[in-house]
């Protein structure tokens, strides 16, 4: 009776571990047209995919949302200062998801503003959207 109170306590705390792991060290770095998104790969073969989500609050129209097999993604064709709120979740092989990490981005200002402004043209942009 040992050995499958020992087995039953090894499988709760393996359930334990892939329903509620997540993603860890998410980090952002915002370009002006894109954001590039990095998090810390999780040990093992229980990961099928991760769900990248990202919304802008001020236009529903640049949502997005698509799936990758890697621990990096690139958020492309996007508008230059603009804030958007990403998520990234880990989908597992049997079916459960963890629970999002999330983390807010701006996109930078287009070239010349850039150099001449800094972030002070993001700033005034997304403050009085």
């Amino acid at each position: 009776t040992r050995n499958i109170f020992d087995f039953l306590s090894f499988l709760c705390v393996t359930l334990h571990f892939i329903v509620t792991g997540g993603i860890v060290n998410l980090t952002a770095e915002p370009h002006s047209h894109s954001i590039q998104l990095d998090w810390q790969c999780e040990d093992g073969n229980s990961i099928a995919n991760y769900t990248i989500a990202w919304k802008d609050f001020t236009d529903e129209s640049r949502n997005g949302r698509d799936v990758t097999y890697n621990c990096s993604y690139v958020i492309e064709s996007l508008e230059a200062c603009v804030t958007f709120e990403i998520s990234v979740s880990a989908l597992y092989v049997n079916g459960s998801e963890s629970e999002a990490a999330f983390i807010n981005a701006t996109t930078l200002p287009d070239g010349k503003w850039h150099v001449m402004c800094g972030f002070m043209a993001c700033a005034y942009n997304t403050s009085y959207s």
